[in-house]
C-alpha cells in the first residue's frame, strides 16, 4: 500500500462516564499503521495523553504528539517548552511533533487583555518562534503542521514568512462515508485531492474525514467519530523513528534542587505538572525558581512524585527522579 494510516486521537474519544478506555488493539487489528495524540491545547494538557501513550506502546504502534499552540497565553519559546516537556514526559515519540494551526483565541484562562485578532504578521511570526524552537528541543529536522487553506491562507500567508521547511498534514474532507477497512481508504481516495494551502507544493499527510465512518468502537474508539489519515509512503519513512533513536542520556540532565532557577527548574516544573495532570491533582506554577524550604508548591509537588514513583523523597532530581519524569524507566 503506497500510503500508511494515521488516526488522531484526543480526550473526546473517551467517555468519562465509563471507567473503560480507547481499545487502540482494535485498531492495529484493522491495520491502522500509527498514531496521533492531542497533548494539548496553550497551557491545557489533554488528561488522556498518557494513557493513549501506553496504548500505542502496549499495541506496538508507532505514535506522535499534536499541540494547538496559543499565542495569546505566553511567548513562542516558553510555550514550545512546555508542549516538548509535556509530550517528552510521556517518553520518546516516533513521529515528529504535528502544530496545529487552525485558529486562536484570546478568552482561554491566562490570556492578556484586552484581546484584539492577531495580523497575519503577528501569527505568523510567533508560530516561526514557536516552531524553531520546538525543532530544536525534539532534535528533528523537519516538523508537522496541520492546517487547511481556509484558515492559513488567510490569517498566516500574507505575512509572507515561510514554513517549507515543515511537513503538511493537510485537513480537507471527503464527503460521504470513507469503508471501515484500512486497506480500502486509498482507493476510496483515488480520484481525489485536497486543496493545498499558500506555501506547500504538495500533502505529506492527509485528514480525509474527521467523523470517520461512524464506527469509531471499530477502531478501539469510544466515540463515534474519529480523525482518519492517509500518509505518503516518503513521508513515513522520514518521520519515522526508533526508541534508540529517541533514547535521553539521563546522566547527561543537570542535577535540579531547591534554591536553583531557569530553564532545569522550568523543564522539571513543566514535567511534574504532566504527572499531577495524569493524577488528577492540581498544577503548580511554571516560574523558573524552585524557592527554598518543603513547604513550597514545587517541594510539595516533588515529595508527592518521588513518593508516588517509590523514589527516595530528597526533593532532588538526580538520574533515578529525571528518568521518571521523563517515563524512561
Amino acid at each position: 500500500m503506497p500510503h500508511r494510516t494515521l488516526i488522531d486521537w484526543s480526550r473526546w474519544q473517551d467517555d468519562d462516564r465509563t471507567a473503560a478506555f480507547p481499545d487502540l488493539g482494535k485498531a492495529a487489528a484493522m491495520g491502522v499503521d500509527g498514531h496521533l495524540f492531542r497533548a494539548g491545547r496553550g497551557h491545557d494538557l489533554d488528561p488522556d495523553f498518557g494513557s493513549f501513550v501506553a496504548e500505542a506502546v502496549r499495541t506496538r504502534r508507532p505514535w506522535g504528539a499534536y499541540w494547538w499552540p496559543e499565542p495569546c497565553l505566553s511567548p513562542p519559546v516558553s510555550q514550545a517548552r512546555l508542549t516538548w516537556t509535556t509530550v517528552s514526559a510521556a517518553g520518546p515519540p516516533s513521529l515528529p511533533m504535528d502544530v496545529d494551526v487552525e485558529g486562536h483565541r484570546g478568552d482561554l484562562p491566562g490570556a492578556a487583555a484586552p484581546y484584539r485578532p492577531l495580523t497575519p504578521i503577528e501569527q505568523a511570526t510567533w508560530l516561526r518562534a514557536y516552531i524553531d524552537e520546538l525543532r530544536r528541543l525534539s532534535g528533528r529536522d523537519r516538523l508537522i503542521i496541520y492546517t487547511a487553506d481556509w484558515y492559513w491562507n488567510p490569517h498566516i500567508a500574507p505575512a509572507g514568512v515561510s514554513f517549507a521547511d515543515c511537513d503538511l498534514r493537510v485537513a480537507h474532507y471527503v464527503p460521504g462515508t470513507p469503508p471501515a477497512a484500512v486497506a480500502r481508504w486509498e482507493g476510496w481516495l483515488a480520484d481525489r485531492r485536497p486543496d493545498i494551502p499558500t506555501g506547500w507544493t504538495d500533502w505529506s499527510g492527509w485528514q480525509f474525514s474527521a467523523t470517520g465512518n461512524g464506527a469509531g468502537p471499530t477502531y478501539g474508539a469510544e466515540s463515534r467519530d474519529l480523525d482518519l489519515n492517509v500518509v505518503r509512503a516518503d513521508a513515513w519513512a522520514r518521520w519515522i523513528r526508533t526508541e534508540r533513536d529517541q533514547e535521553v542520556d539521563v546522566a547527561k540532565l543537570p542535577v535540579v534542587r531547591a534554591g536553583m532557577s531557569g530553564t532545569p527548574v522550568t523543564m522539571v516544573q513543566a514535567l511534574v505538572n504532566v504527572h499531577l495532570a495524569g493524577a488528577g491533582l492540581a498544577q503548580i506554577v511554571e516560574s523558573g525558581t524552585w524557592p527554598a524550604g518543603t513547604a513550597t508548591p514545587i517541594a510539595q509537588a516533588m515529595t508527592w512524585f518521588q513518593t508516588h514513583k517509590g523514589l527516595t523523597t530528597d526533593r532532588v532530581v538526580g538520574p533515578r527522579t529525571w528518568s521518571a519524569l521523563l517515563g524512561i524507566s
